[in-house]
């Protein structure tokens, strides 16, 4: 009798094949896997950390985190999966790298698997402290500038948010808590109080095995070099309306008139007002000819303008804008501290914008509108029932923006280390005015600001 053999081999089973008759053996079953995630990849030295992952058999079952040391695996953790398969393993912290893995042990007839390793590299804390002056007073009335609170930031590495962080402050040789707070996503803890001369520090507390930090400690150490509080009844010798005609490229229907500024109640008030049928004027002023600076913190405390069809900003510039082509360091900056479109623009309306000419005269901007600038008020205010302090923090390395001492951008772009003059203004270009709500000008088309200061180291 003949007889022919064919064996055929694939993923799922072998074939067979004798005097006609086929025959298939069942596939073997994959072998079980297990995965592995540690998190954080790199905590603090003592910081707890913790070990998930999968076991691929659907079934509870005694997992192991086993840690390479002295030479050999040893058991740091025991636990069990889930009936499917999951586990999460919390795992004391370590002071050198560390290589892990899982093992599932052999159970109820499912043999043992392990996963890869991953290695956990502890790193050290870091930290730090940065005293910012009087540029927090949000309020609905005209306050002292004196009364505004300082903006203090720690930064604690690596990130840890939510991790409790407490401020103090040296009263006669004696460190005494004044706030307790949580670090933030960027790994940053705010105090806002109005400190002095004071040293202060802040120290994050021990969390998950890893022990407290704390900062180094810091002082007030800012120098007022210009300071406006706009009382009385016409504006101080600081100020100068900017003059600024009609024609000007995207204002062919308005122009700066010293009508459109008024001063009493101790703030300034910019505004845009009717001019003929078709025209308007704007409120501008500047400090080009009596004061300018370079490097330090400018701030004011504005109430923007309700309605959109005009912007309102507070901005510095520079008296060679034009000069240097290219080199904004030279050239200097437009450095909009900050800018509001109005309600109901898109994004908020609330922005920073940095300008310089390019090496072809041409105006390169930077920074946007903020949606997220929303966030650092109450959700009950707004931009323009509230007076809000806008900071910028110019240094010989970049801007750092502020809305009521809290950071809303930075950046190193268009970084000009010349001299820069304060402007104060409410301006109607041509692209908005189609929303500009003619009815409600004396209400919504005003621009008010309480002061306006300059400091430096």
């Amino acid at each position: 009798m003949n007889r022919t053999r064919s064996w055929l081999a694939s993923a799922s089973a072998v074939v067979v094949t004798a005097a006609g008759l086929t025959l298939a053996t069942p596939a073997q079953p994959a072998l079980a896997s297990t995965s592995l995630s540690v998190t954080p990849t790199s905590p603090v030295i003592g910081e707890s950390f913790a070990a998930t992952g999968r076991v691929s058999t659907r079934l509870a079952r005694p997992v192991s985190l086993v840690g390479y040391s002295a030479g050999a695996w040893r058991t740091v953790k025991t636990g069990w999966t889930t009936k499917y398969g999951t586990y999460r393993l919390s795992a004391p912290g370590v002071s050198a790298p560390t290589a892990y893995k899982v093992v599932a042990r052999a159970y109820k007839g499912k043999g043992q698997t392990a996963s890869g390793t991953r290695t956990v590299r502890p790193v050290t804390q870091g930290s730090s402290i940065y005293v910012l002056p009087q540029i927090a007073q949000r309020g609905r009335s005209v306050a002292s500038a004196a009364s505004a609170a300082n903006s203090v930031v720690a930064k604690f590495s690596p990130v840890r948010p939510g991790r409790s962080v407490t401020f103090q402050r040296n009263v006669g040789g004696r460190w005494v808590n004044i706030a307790t707070t949580k670090q933030r996503s960027d790994g940053t803890a705010l105090y806002r109080g109005n400190i002095g001369t004071a040293p202060v520090r802040a120290v994050a507390a021990a969390r998950y095995g890893a022990p407290s930090i704390m900062t180094s400690e810091s002082a007030n150490t800012w120098g007022l070099r210009f300071s406006d509080e706009f009382g009385g009844s016409s504006l101080s010798s600081w100020w100068n309306i900017r003059n600024q005609g009609l024609y000007t490229a995207g204002r062919t229907r308005s122009k700066s008139d010293p009508r459109a500024v008024t001063v009493g109640g101790g703030n300034v008030a910019l505004k845009v007002l009717k001019y003929g049928s078709t025209k308007y004027l704007n409120g501008q002023i500047s400090t080009v000819n009596t004061f300018r600076f370079t490097h330090g913190v400018a701030a004011a405390r504005v109430k923007f303008q309700q309605g959109r069809g005009q912007h309102g900003s507070f901005w510095l510039q520079s008296l060679n804008y034009n000069s240097f082509p290219g080199s904004p360091a030279r050239s200097g900056a437009e450095i909009d501290v900050a800018e509001f479109f109005g309600q109901g623009y898109t994004g908020g309306g609330l922005a920073n914008f940095l300008y310089y000419k390019s090496a072809t005269r041409k105006d390169v901007r930077s920074g946007g509108v903020w949606p997220a600038a929303a966030k650092l008020k109450p959700s009950y205010d707004s931009w323009w029932n509230s007076y809000h302090v806008f900071a910028v923090d110019w240094t010989t390395g970049g801007y750092t923006f502020y809305i009521d001492g809290q950071r809303i951008y930075s950046t190193t772009r268009a970084l000009s280390h010349t001299d820069e003059y304060l402007i104060l203004s409410l301006l109607s270009s041509d692209w908005e005015l189609k929303y500009l709500d003619r009815a409600h000008m004396a209400t919504k088309s005003v621009m008010r600001v309480d002061w306006a200061r300059v400091w430096q180291r």
